[in-house]
């Protein structure tokens, strides 16, 4: 309305607009101009920019010169430094004026409308009795559920305001008067009631009573009025005193570092050891500079109290000095077995993401404490991560090895890995069936064994593969694609893009750990589940998969058993095979057993039609293996073979040996074709050309 008269030339009135109106009956025109109507004006100018700059600017200057003069600084207005701060104090001014405005309004239109509703009523009654009509539902009648739903959509909005309104029209419908009802406790056999001033018992919606008054104090604290919202916060709590919510509005409201903010964020912290919770328990306790020790928490640990030793571990986190740099101070072992000890808590409390986090924290103060090793592998358990978790017993079994804790951890992984409940196996079984639907001919299959990209010449051939040919294709990786992490990374990096999909198996120079990987992997296995990681992150395949309409990919993880060489099946004493492979079983019995074991989930998948499988060891004694320096000793598994059959297989592709061959064995095709190093024109192996099974050379230019 104010914009639209500054636009509207005064002298086309030519007389008030009050006297346009016709006299109607029952009609009162009003010329002058009521107090809301006056507000609205003066807030509608305000917003339109018409608001005393003047006034403004000094309030401004009045809270700089207070700021500076706290601060033994001298003020000079004429200095141009001074200006930018200046301007922002008005700014803070001005948009505090704003949010005053806009409250007024809000409770304005808040009242217009009950004004109305109240009228429409009245008038209902003078017209029809009282008798005859059904008197309409008063405002303090409507339903909770619609008070409710209005102060969400409010709050949702930021209009906190009209939030706390609605919800006090929702604590009306439950019969208490929040503006003058007061708690009393009347101990009546032994139970308290509570009741509001007019002694009406409002026991029997305690939990919804609660809630809204813990709603509206939220409201009241976002508006800056913390004794109303302590006052609302303190008679949740009354109500519903086993509330960690209520506590935590009480823990809020209340002054900052004061005891009774301190206990309240305990109590809450006690009842619910949410991460809103435990930071407002530290900043409360970091406020005060006081709070329990680490002796009181191992003594809730000792009386099985979790929740409490939680509290207790986060007030004593609380009242140390935070490091302010990356690097470590004096307090970092002392920060560092707090932060273990309440992972301990938390994983006994069933709270595990919250374990794993606080273990984390422990490790990035002290990454040589053992213990905070352990605690992160059982919560990484709890949380069925069983992969990490090995790493994290293995890695605690290095620092200490006689850590029971940490053994009995890590043989536990050993046992529930092959099942593959973690994340990161979930979301590759997600990927099964992801081109289940596409077309079979259009896609072909390649080998790539023995490849070790840490050679300068092979680094070069992989380069210089055609950057589009293949694109609709899928390559098999057979395993010793390079002998370090590092290395790996790079050819499996340089490989993808030149793929549509890749699938990989390590070999047995992937499980080598050479001195510069010591810090790095504990043992081979923890160097297996970094290249699953690793191979996640890429987009590269390690469990089975279709990779077209009616035909299969299955990758097979593989060792070799000494037994497979038939003349002499005994372990080889005169030569040291991968002597860099450090693992948690004997080598020469037990690691074949559980590589094995990994595969077997994957054999009971619906596959038919073309089924590709591959490892890296040779699968059939009677397949060509160099004999020489014990060769055959650790060149295969022959019950290895027996899975090929139980997945259904067309066809194995394997490694291992530089031995070419291709041929039908008892329905199954095997094929191996080392890569030659022969130079940048050596072609590659296609065997499966999208219609059948083969072993045709494809130049890779």
């Amino acid at each position: 309305l104010a914009q639209a008269r500054q636009l509207l030339p005064r002298q086309l009135l030519s007389q008030p607009a009050a006297t346009e109106y016709q006299a109607t009956e029952n009609v009162s025109v009003c010329v002058g101009r009521g107090p809301e109507a006056a507000d609205d004006a003066v807030d509608a100018a305000s917003d339109s920019g018409e608001e005393n700059s003047a006034e403004v600017i000094q309030l401004a200057k009045e809270k700089v010169k207070e700021t500076r003069e706290a601060d033994g600084e001298e003020v000079d207005f004429d200095d141009l430094d001074i200006l930018d701060e200046l301007e922002e104090a008005a700014a803070a001014i001005r948009k505090e004026r704003r949010e005053q405005r806009r409250r007024r309004r809000a409770a304005r239109e808040a009242w217009i409308r009950e004004a109305k509703i109240e009228a429409k009523r009245k008038e209902a009654l003078e017209v029809s009795g009282a008798a005859s009509v059904k008197p309409a539902a008063s405002i303090h009648e409507r339903p909770p559920w619609l008070w409710k739903q209005l102060a969400t959509d409010a709050f949702k909005s930021g209009n906190y305001y009209q939030a706390q309104f609605y919800y006090t029209r929702e604590a009306e419908s439950y019969g208490l008067e929040p503006f003058t009802a007061s708690i009393i406790h009347d101990k009546v056999n032994g139970k308290q009631e509570i009741s509001d001033c007019n002694g009406q018992n409002i026991e029997s919606q305690p939990s919804q009573l609660a809630t809204a008054l813990s709603n509206r104090s939220h409201c009241f604290a976002r508006l800056g009025h913390f004794e109303a919202s302590l006052a609302d916060a303190r008679r949740a709590a009354e109500i519903r005193p086993d509330w960690a919510r209520a506590w935590s509005r009480v823990g809020a409201a209340a002054a900052a570092g004061s005891a009774e903010a301190c206990d309240a964020w305990r109590r809450a912290v006690q009842i619910d050891p949410c991460s809103n919770h435990l930071e407002g328990l530290e900043e409360a306790c970091r406020r005060a500079q006081k709070g329990a020790g680490k002796e009181q928490g191992n003594e809730a640990l000792q009386a099985r109290d979790w929740h409490g030793a939680i509290a207790c571990f986060t007030e004593a986190l609380a009242v140390i000095p935070a490091r302010s740099q990356s690097t470590q101070d004096g307090y970092s072992l002392l920060r560092c077995i707090l932060f273990s000890n309440r992972s301990g808590a938390f994983a006994r409390a069933g709270r595990w993401n919250a374990a794993v986090l606080d273990a984390e924290r422990a490790l990035a103060e002290e990454q040589t404490y053992p213990k905070a090793y352990t605690r992160l592998g059982v919560a990484l358990l709890g949380c069925r991560e069983n992969e990490k978790a090995y790493v994290a017993f293995a890695t605690a079994l290095k620092a200490e090895e006689r850590n029971q804790a940490a053994s009995k951890g890590r043989q536990a992984c050993l046992q529930l890995v092959p099942q593959w409940r973690s994340s990161a196996a979930a979301l590759r079984r997600s990927r099964f069936l992801r081109d289940a639907c596409r077309p079979a001919r259009t896609s072909r299959i390649f080998l790539l064994s023995e490849l070790r990209f840490g050679h300068a010449s092979n680094e070069a051939w992989v380069h210089g593969i055609h950057a589009t040919k293949f694109l609709d294709d899928v390559l098999i990786l057979t395993g010793n694609v390079a002998d370090s992490f590092r290395a790996l990374e790079r050819g499996l990096t340089a490989l993808r893009p030149k793929f549509r999909r890749i699938f990989f198996t390590p070999g047995n120079n992937e499980m080598w750990i050479t001195p510069l990987e010591s810090q790095m992997f504990p043992d081979s296995l923890c160097k297996l589940w970094a290249i699953l990681e690793l191979c996640d992150r890429l987009g590269v395949e390690v469990a089975p998969a279709a990779v077209s309409e009616g035909v299969f990919v299955v990758p097979l993880f593989s060792w070799y058993n000494p037994e497979f060489d038939t003349e002499d099946p005994y372990p080889d004493t005169q030569f040291q095979h991968d002597k860099y492979a450090k693992w948690p079983m004997d080598a020469n019995h037990q690691v074949w057993r559980y590589m094995l074991a990994l595969n077997r989930n994957e054999l009971k998948r619906p596959y038919h039609g073309t089924v590709l499988t591959f490892s890296h060891f040779v699968p059939r004694s009677s397949l060509p293996v160099s004999r020489e320096y014990g060769g055959a000793k650790v060149s295969g598994c022959a019950e290895l073979d027996d899975q090929i059959r139980e997945a259904r297989s067309s066809c194995h592709l394997y490694g291992r040996t530089f031995k070419n061959f291709s041929k039908e064995v008892e329905d199954v095709i095997y094929i191996n074709c080392a890569h030659k190093s022969g130079g940048q024109d050596e072609p590659i192996p296609c065997v499966f050309n999208g219609e059948r099974v083969c072993c045709d050379m494809v130049s890779v230019h």
